[in-house]
């Protein structure tokens, strides 16, 4: 009896501890890219030429992932930028994602960081490198200056090549880790 009340206290302590999953913390929860089963791509910018939507997704993915077509110079891209309203701070931006076959010269990639007025002020680049789906996360630094706001891209890639080939991406999540 003594070993269970010892777990039930221990468990609700280290609940306590950690806030960093609090709600408030969380600035977006794991967008799927789709709204009811119809994909859906409301607040990003996209060249609607280069973005499609999959039926491949990650589990718990739903029924849609992003599909982000790249090749022969173009690049298949989406952006959003979402106001700083938190301030300074760690942030940690997650998202599921996966190549369509592993390319020599380009991949897709998720860059991470802030704007103002159009121009990227700071950012943090990860690349996908795998054709399974796989979580990449990017934690930063980001400070603000008057007019910033937190900037996410995510990126087909580009090449010279004539190949056309495409990214997928899916469960998106940003998180204020430590003001």
């Amino acid at each position: 009896m003594r070993y269970f009340m010892f777990i039930i206290i221990f468990g609700l302590f280290i609940l306590a501890c950690d806030d960093s999953t609090s709600p408030e913390n969380i600035l977006i929860l794991s967008i799927s890219f789709e709204r009811n089963g119809v994909g859906s791509l409301i607040g990003w910018e996209i060249d609607p030429e280069l973005a499609d939507y999959s039926g491949s997704t990650p589990v718990d993915g739903g029924s849609k992932s992003l599909k982000l077509i790249s090749g022969n110079t173009s690049e298949g891209y989406a952006t959003k930028k979402i106001t700083a309203n938190h301030g300074d701070g760690i942030y940690q931006l997650s998202i599921w994602g996966k190549m369509s076959s592993e390319q020599l010269d380009s991949t897709g990639k998720v860059i991470f960081g802030t704007v103002n007025n159009g121009t990227v002020t700071q950012d943090k680049t990860a690349y996908l490198e795998d054709t399974v789906w796989t979580e990449i996360t990017i934690t930063d630094t980001l400070t603000f200056a008057e007019n910033d706001s937190i900037y996410i891209k995510l990126s087909a890639g580009t090449s010279e090549t004539s190949e056309v080939w495409y990214s997928l991406f899916d469960l998106l999540q940003l998180e204020l880790i430590e003001e």
